[in-house]
């Protein structure tokens, strides 16, 4: 069940005794309940966010996630072909053929493989040619509350 945001406030603003919010307004109690869903989504659990989308890959190698992406989760499968996309490890692969990255671009993603130091990009083989589209996992960052009545926090209990 999601907590709602004025649920959050209220339980905040008693224990600091200001339940009248003349210390601290309720936009600031939303701003600072922003900022802690930023911190968790961006630099603590960043699989807190999950979303689930097809993405369309670039020619190449090397890809992004989508804009507000923090980390990849998973690639599970081609957007046309429904093939299945099988993960990787980047030093595998690269041990398994040099020249890899040089290999005939193609619009169909066999393997995917990333590096946890840099959470935001991920790999495919064969060489996309700029018109796949694959299923991808993805940990992000949700929109920013309003504090408007009835909204709930975007993360899971």
């Amino acid at each position: 069940m999601a907590v709602s945001v004025e649920t959050i406030i209220n339980n905040v603003a008693r224990t600091l005794l200001d339940t009248a919010f003349r210390t601290w307004t309720r936009a600031e109690h939303v701003a600072n309940l922003n900022d802690a869903i930023r911190l968790i989504c961006g630099d603590f659990k960043l699989d807190a966010y999950p979303k689930r989308e097809f993405v369309t890959l670039v020619a190449g190698i090397a890809q992004d996630l989508p804009a507000g992406g923090v980390a990849l989760i998973d690639i599970t499968d081609n957007e046309v072909s429904k093939r299945s996309v099988t993960q990787t490890d980047l030093a595998i692969l690269q041990e398994e053929n040099r020249f890899w990255p040089r290999g005939t671009q193609q619009a169909e993603v066999e393997n995917f493989a990333a590096d946890p130091r840099t959470p935001r990009k991920f790999y495919v083989f064969p060489p996309n040619d700029g018109s796949g589209s694959v299923r991808i996992t993805y940990g992000a960052i949700p929109d920013e509350l309003t504090g408007s009545s009835g909204e709930s926090v975007p993360l899971s209990d």
